[in-house]
């Protein structure tokens, strides 16, 4: 079947859409079509979206700038006489043992409150479910010195607790105070590890033990 097609609408169409029109009459004239158009190179301007990039460029020049170029000061400005110096004098050898004590007394003690945390959260029937956990991803909330300066404003020798109810003035800025306020600032990353472990616990496993006396 022949269909007649009409040329003053495809030149139509063509000059529409600014294209060329091409007619071929025979399978001659198409293949001398198709070679004309091989011959061709055509450029076609296309707007490209750079907001993005420059939005991505700037971050990267505020992390070289602020970040990483400020540490790399920190490395290097010392020298290798002045870390010569630091080690032979021996004074990083006290802190050391300090950060290393702290370390494994706060890390025990964050681990074991959130443990407790998550296990009731999860375990038990406990009240106002909602409102403790909400209380126990607020450090994550708040900047280190946040939880610091609070520490101190509620515990502190003038703190609002310590001395405003019950008239004592303790000292929070030895070992057992930044042991008690590194447990704070440290136990929800324990207790959302371990709430998700428990969480994701078969409860049928659980059954089981406790039916073998386990």
């Amino acid at each position: 079947m022949r269909v007649r097609l009409a040329e003053a609408t495809l030149k139509g169409v063509a000059q529409a859409k600014q294209a060329e029109y091409f007619y071929a009459g025979s399978a001659e004239t198409l293949k001398k079509v198709y070679e004309k158009l091989s011959s061709r190179l055509t450029v076609e301007k296309k707007e490209t979206e750079i907001s993005g990039l420059l939005a991505l460029l700037a971050a990267i020049a505020l992390v070289l700038a602020f970040i990483v170029y400020p540490q790399v000061q920190v490395v290097l400005v010392p020298g290798p006489d002045g870390y010569v110096s630091f080690l032979s004098g021996g004074t990083w050898i006290g802190p050391l043992k300090n950060s290393l004590q702290i370390t494994a007394l706060s890390t025990t003690t964050a681990v074991l409150l959130g443990f407790v945390f998550a296990y009731a959260m999860v375990y038990t029937p406990m009240p106002w479910k909602p409102f403790f956990r909400v209380i126990g991803i607020l450090p994550l909330l708040s900047p280190p010195f946040v939880v610091a300066a609070v520490y101190i404003l509620l515990f502190g020798p003038r703190g609002i607790v310590s001395y405003g109810v019950f008239g004592q003035s303790p000292s929070v800025f030895g070992l057992l105070g930044v042991w008690g306020v590194q447990t704070i600032a440290f136990f929800p990353f324990a207790y959302q590890l371990i709430a998700d472990g428990l969480s994701r616990s078969d409860a049928r496993l659980e059954q089981a033990a406790r039916n073998l006396g386990a």
